[in-house]
């Protein structure tokens, strides 16, 4: 091609890009709903949970963006200590817009995430059933929707044992279907880990399998039934999709308790995360191949990208699998504009039975129908679609079976020994109070670290 005639093309290119991204990000005063595509969220959704449900999700249509962090760290995964100072910060948006009066509670759950059988004053100081007050309308966007906030622990109410909690969300009239359930722990440290978390002791698994060996060394806490009473959870990268559940001690020795296995306690290592950042509508960032304005918002097209089942490993920075709102230009809550962004993974088209899914904290750890992908015949590759708001996201593409409930990441990932991931172990002691209480809490990675 001739120079002079590539030189231009180039500068066509870039200029649609930049007009584009200009469009994206254009609106001004008021929120503005302009052709918004309705069905992304439906009228009502209030059937999918009821008041029992301790499973984490949204389940209302309506319902995006929920974040739930210790505040001030919002990629700390939500733990607290008892009787800490430390405060969880939750908040999510309603698409609706406009002002709804939304309640949450608290409730105390088993270690196996049944609901404690226990009344309120017996682990909450204060009130439950508090109406979310700290509400926000979104200011010069194109989806407009009203952002709710709230702190907890706070004034109105405290924890006052240790254990597994749930947090439900629900609608003003819709107390008993919650909208949006979120786990979160308050532990006590009664004890103390040594970890070794190491490639598998399994000669066929060590090049993509992680082993997490612990040590559990007791100290303040007097544990008289170490298989009966004692309960220990191992969480890769705060997921409980895929926790270890039911590991008992392989011997104990003295004051220490060794949970030192072959095979009970491995983890696939899979990969680093892919990701994509929105965090700017200016420019179109590493990883976006095209951003283009349509009648329903802004499209986020990504680079596509294929299958890395079988890649050689490489360290690549990521934050295992979370998403964080933010927004390098205007106020990330109430100033960030919702994006269609499409995805698209470069693979020979698989069997009926085989199902593609984005996946991660972006789709809350679960195959969600909307983050299914769709084989497109003329490209010869799946495409997927999500809506999303301003941020920076980590996810990777799942492989699941029709009809099951767990699927992977390495079918399409790979997976390696080698990879950064964070765990995390807990342990439990049936308390003669009648309650699971968390004497102990390990947080390390993959290095040990």
């Amino acid at each position: 091609m001739n120079p002079d005639k590539q030189l231009f093309t180039s500068l066509i290119s870039v200029t649609i890009l930049v007009f584009s991204v200009f469009l994206c990000n254009s609106t001004t005063g008021k929120s503005i709903n302009k052709d918004v595509d309705n069905s992304l969220f439906s009228e009502n959704s209030y059937n999918l949970a009821d008041e029992t449900s301790t499973i984490e999700g949204i389940y209302s249509d309506n319902i995006h963006s929920v974040s739930f962090y210790p505040d001030g760290a919002p990629l700390v995964n939500p733990y607290i200590a008892l009787n800490s100072s430390q405060a969880f910060v939750f908040s999510f948006d309603d698409l609706h817009g406009g002002y709804e009066n939304y309640f949450y509670r608290v409730l105390h759950c088993t270690h196996d995430w049944e609901i404690s059988d226990m009344n309120t004053s017996e682990f909450l100081r204060g009130f439950n059933d508090q109406s979310i007050s700290e509400v926000d309308q979104s200011f010069g966007t194109r989806q407009p929707y009203t952002h709710y906030s709230f702190s907890f622990p706070n004034d109105m109410a405290q924890p006052t044992i240790s254990g597994n909690y749930i947090i439900q969300v629900y609608l003003e009239g819709y107390s008993e279907s919650p909208s949006i359930i979120k786990r979160f722990v308050v532990y006590e440290e009664l004890t103390r880990f040594r970890p070794r978390i190491k490639e598998s002791t399994i000669v066929s698994e060590r090049r993509y399998r992680q082993e997490v060996d612990f040590d559990l060394i007791k100290a303040e806490y007097p544990i008289f039934d170490a298989y009966d009473a004692l309960s220990v959870v191992v969480l890769q990268n705060n997921r409980w999709d895929n926790a270890i559940y039911g590991l008992q001690p392989v011997y104990i020795k003295g004051s220490e308790f060794v949970y030192d296995f072959d095979e009970e306690n491995n983890f696939d290592g899979n990969n680093e995360f892919r990701w994509f950042d929105l965090k700017s509508l200016r420019y179109a960032a590493l990883g976006t191949d095209s951003i283009r304005e349509r009648k329903d918002g802004c499209h986020h097209f990504l680079t596509p990208t294929p299958r890395r089942t079988y890649d050689v490993y490489r360290t690549q920075q990521d934050i295992n699998g979370k998403f964080l709102i933010h927004n390098d230009d205007f106020d990330s809550a109430l100033e960030s504009q919702y994006i269609h962004v499409h995805f698209y993974l470069q693979t020979e088209r698989l069997s009926a039975l085989d199902e593609v899914y984005i996946f991660g904290a972006l789709t809350n750890w679960d195959y969600l129908p909307q983050a299914k992908m769709i084989w497109n015949e003329r490209t010869q590759r799946y495409e997927g679609q999500l809506y999303l708001k301003q941020g920076y996201y980590n996810y990777g593409f799942a492989l699941k079976q029709r009809g099951k409930t767990e699927g992977d990441l390495k079918s399409f990932e790979g997976s390696h020994s080698q990879t950064q991931n964070d765990y995390t172990v807990i342990a439990y002691y049936a308390d003669p109070r009648g309650y699971d209480r968390v004497i102990g809490i390990l947080f390390t990675d993959s290095f040990n670290n």
